[in-house]
């Protein structure tokens, strides 16, 4: 299976929240979300980090890696090489943000695949023992 197409959108900020716990400030800002296109029709959704300093230049490393060694390959060739895209080494932060992103999208568009929910896509090996997953996540 292949990737046809992507798009990169973001969310808008929000501009006031009424709330009596504390909101992470990335919430204030817009966050970038990606999308890919499989040439069935698949769509597997990523998320970059959301702690973007320069985005004008995170955009343009975004594109530049998608077009170059995304699209119109086949995926397990994609998640085999994503580790072997080479940038400047003052970029790796951002490549790192967007391999992670493309990451999730492109197991999704797999687990979409095989009907599985992703959970269970990623812990084929594991489910006979277990019916969980570990993650890790950060709230800023």
């Amino acid at each position: 299976m292949q990737i046809f197409d992507y798009q990169i959108f973001k969310s808008q900020p929000i501009n006031k929240i009424d709330s009596n716990y504390p909101i992470p400030t990335v919430l204030l800002e817009e966050v970038f979300f990606l999308k890919l296109i499989s040439k069935d029709g698949i769509v597997g959704y990523g998320e970059p980090s959301p702690y973007i300093v320069d985005k004008k230049l995170f955009l343009n490393l975004f594109f530049d890696i998608i077009e170059n060694y995304i699209i119109n390959r086949k995926i397990t060739t994609i998640l085999q090489n994503l580790n072997k895209i080479k940038v400047n080494k003052s970029l790796i932060i951002y490549s790192n943000i967007i391999t992670a992103s493309l990451e999730q999208a492109l197991n999704d568009i797999l687990a979409k695949e095989s009907s599985l929910p992703l959970y269970k896509f990623l812990n084929k090996k594991n489910l006979k023992k277990q019916n969980k997953i570990s993650i890790y996540s950060s709230g800023g």
